[in-house]
């Protein structure tokens, strides 16, 4: 019997081989619609460089909130590293809006794309977001995610809470300082120190409304504040009176020795941390900056304690580990074993935060 045309012509199909003609085809026409796409994209990479650079030229804020928000917070850090590799804390208000946006995309999740890099700068960001879209009672969240990260990270975060409670409570510093009790007792400390410092830095406040201290002001709110708070208080006051003193460290010093005596120490290791900001990393600079303070009763210890102060800061941001040690050689000699101590542990903390 004969097959039908039609017939004959539906068996055609069901020839495993009719359709790859057919297929070759429309891969070929589909791979040539597509490729137009992918140059596409390649151009839109090159036109987001050009925008980051004049993110980065002008200090433009707001545009690198929008890319942030487009490109995600972990890629934009990795932008800003790039840009900053030496940890320039000009770059702090940059990593403050990847903190924002992190925690606006992910919540506690994004905690992780933080690091100690620009002077805390992501941390800040994100724990002020979170503080602003709960209360501060639910801060004890943050503060898990916080102690989650480990002995290195963990006291750099807790001090951005410190930052954030202190925005929170309108720069009230009895009610900041009272915000951080929410916190378990191990952990206040460094709340307490993060709320000194925004109180002095002011990051959330137009320059007006920032503290402005005068020769009758100098020791406030420190002759003040509870026992409890007294170190915190001091070791951030000396960022204050830098400034007043126009970056005098001999007058600073001064102010550091007419403090209670078992603030001293802690008063003056902060201006040597704050030296290495004044002059520089000049171990010769750094030196002369510190052997210019007061003589102490105990022989050298004020010159050792600004050091040995400098030293921890400078490894503190990942910077000249040669010359932070060497700072040690400058040490006297009672301290110097102390000195080297420190410096080694410091050093070990520092490679664990920056990975080296």
């Amino acid at each position: 019997m004969t097959k039908s045309p039609v017939l004959k012509d539906l068996n055609q199909f069901k020839n495993p081989f009719f359709f790859l003609p057919i297929l070759l085809v429309i891969f070929v026409l589909f791979s040539l619609l597509l490729l137009p796409q992918f140059k596409k994209d390649d151009s839109k990479i090159e036109v987001d460089q050009k925008k980051i650079d004049l993110i980065f030229a002008t200090s433009d804020t707001r545009a690198f909130t929008e890319l942030t928000g487009e490109i995600g917070p972990q890629i934009a850090y990795e932008i800003i590293k790039a840009k900053y590799p030496n940890n320039d804390a000009a770059a702090h208000d940059f990593a403050h809006i990847i903190g924002i946006v992190a925690h606006d995309q992910k919540g506690m999740e994004n905690l992780k794309v933080c690091d100690t890099a620009y002077n805390y700068g992501c941390y800040h960001g994100f724990i002020e977001a979170f503080i602003a879209k709960n209360t501060v009672a639910k801060v004890s969240g943050i503060e898990d995610g916080c102690i989650a990260l480990g002995p290195v990270h963990a006291p750099s975060c807790l001090h951005g809470i410190g930052h954030g409670v202190m925005v929170d409570a309108s720069y009230n510093l009895g009610t900041a300082l009272e915000n951080c009790s929410v916190l378990k007792k191990t952990s206040q400390i460094y709340c307490w120190d993060g709320v000194f410092m925004e109180r002095i830095v002011g990051s959330m406040l137009s320059e007006k409304d920032k503290i402005k201290i005068t020769q009758e002001t100098l020791r406030e709110p420190c002759d003040s504040v509870a026992t409890s708070y007294k170190e915190q208080c001091w070791r951030n006051q000396v960022s204050a009176w830098l400034p007043f003193f126009q970056g005098n460290t001999k007058e600073v010093g001064k102010q550091c020795s007419l403090i209670e005596s078992q603030y001293q120490k802690t008063c003056f290791e902060s201006l040597g941390l704050l030296v290495t900001i004044t002059v520089g990393e000049s171990r010769e600079a750094l030196i002369s900056s510190c052997q210019v303070l007061p003589t102490s009763p105990a022989g050298g210890q004020i010159s050792d304690d600004c050091l040995i102060g400098a030293m921890k800061e400078l490894l503190f941001e990942g910077k000249k580990p040669d010359i932070a040690a060497h700072l040690c050689d400058a040490v006297s000699a009672p301290n110097r074993n102390y000195c080297l101590a420190t410096y080694a542990d410091h050093l070990a903390q520092s490679q664990a935060r920056f990975g080296r």
